[in-house]
């Protein structure tokens, strides 16, 4: 027998939607840093296909390799954390040397030209859970070097980031580097397969997005489907039902106009993540609430040790936080 949820009772179901009906707009935007480990540029030095990936020790390109235009160029590295969360992924981007120059007298073989980047890649940043499992990923075009775009605080180069797939359809915004260290540049005849062995750089990407529905837990309820309130605390250990408004992908898939369904369920298909004050909640249950198609249904075991008060109950998806919920605490 399928495990199935009961439905929301009418009455509760309707205040959720009064309580959330102003949120229907677009999410705010978020920012957050992407970690990533064995960061290796491979230069196509030799132009000749043959040689590629034949030498399994180190193989550095010779700096010349790097001052003349239009060398082509693949990055590939380990994506190791999100935030704080680790996680796992690939960086993977192709593209070409610039080396612009903006010098008065002409600059033998580099194009002159007003352009503060030395390098312009297409990128995607696939995103996966620890244990393996597909979360999504980012696109867009990466230009190297120079500082970072108006607007921007900190870091160097310019990561504009064109769209998503996954737990961030829709998304859009720019990243900068904001840290680096031993970046290795290498060439096309050194073997990938020892990326990981022969070793590479350390890189941190600062990422502001926009076009993300941040989650948003709407209410809380106990078991019976009354509302924790002040009159009807938490208490540690139990465990609530969680009304969150998101756009999470489901398994089975939510075809296009429609709702999510009872039978079967529909689970949510990526990691979610709750903490009640500063520490981490057990997630029951998550599922798409039947009905609807952009409420979801979390059931949370509030952990021990939470002082009596209001508590801060935030949620995560796909590793980007959530908005607070405060919730009175016995």
């Amino acid at each position: 027998m399928k495990k199935r949820i009961p439905t929301m009772p009418a009455f509760v179901f309707g205040l959720v939607f009064s309580s959330v009906s102003a949120l229907a707009q677009a999410g705010p935007d978020v920012t957050f840093t992407m970690q990533f480990d064995n960061y290796l540029f491979y230069v196509d030095d030799t132009g000749d296909s043959t040689k590629n990936a034949t030498i399994q020790s180190r193989m550095p390109a010779l700096p010349a390799d790097f001052i003349f235009a239009f060398k082509k160029e693949v990055i590939i590295a380990d994506l190791v954390r999100i935030g704080e969360s680790r996680v796992t992924g690939t960086y993977l981007s192709q593209g070409i040397v610039v080396a612009a120059s903006s010098a008065m007298q002409p600059v033998p073989g580099r194009p002159i030209a007003d352009f503060p980047r030395n390098r312009m890649h297409q990128f995607v940043i696939e995103v996966l859970t620890p244990e393996g499992a597909q979360v999504g990923a980012l696109f867009g075009v990466q230009m190297g070097a120079g500082g970072p775009p108006p607007g921007v605080p900190r870091g160097a180069g310019i990561w504009a980031i064109t769209g998503g797939s996954g737990a961030y359809v829709g998304v859009h915004g720019q990243a900068t580097n904001v840290q680096q260290t031993n970046a290795r540049l290498t060439s096309f005849r050194e073997d990938p397969a020892f990326r990981r062995v022969n070793g590479g750089g350390e890189q941190r990407l600062e990422v502001h997005l926009t076009g993300l529905v941040v989650p948003e837990v709407t209410d809380a309820y106990h078991s019976d489907f009354t509302r924790v309130s002040a009159e009807r605390p938490a208490r540690a250990n139990e465990t609530l039902i969680l009304a969150v408004r998101a756009a999470w992908p489901a398994s089975p898939y939510l075809e296009a106009g429609k709702t999510f369904s009872d039978n079967p369920l529909q689970r949510v298909a990526i990691p979610i993540m709750a903490t009640v004050g500063e520490t981490a909640a057990e997630i029951v249950n998550q599922v798409g609430w039947p009905g609807t198609r952009d409420r979801y249904r979390l059931d949370v075991r509030v952990p021990g040790g939470i002082a009596p008060g209001v508590a801060d109950l935030k949620v995560s998806g796909a590793y980007i936080p959530g908005a607070v919920f405060r919730i009175p605490m016995q």
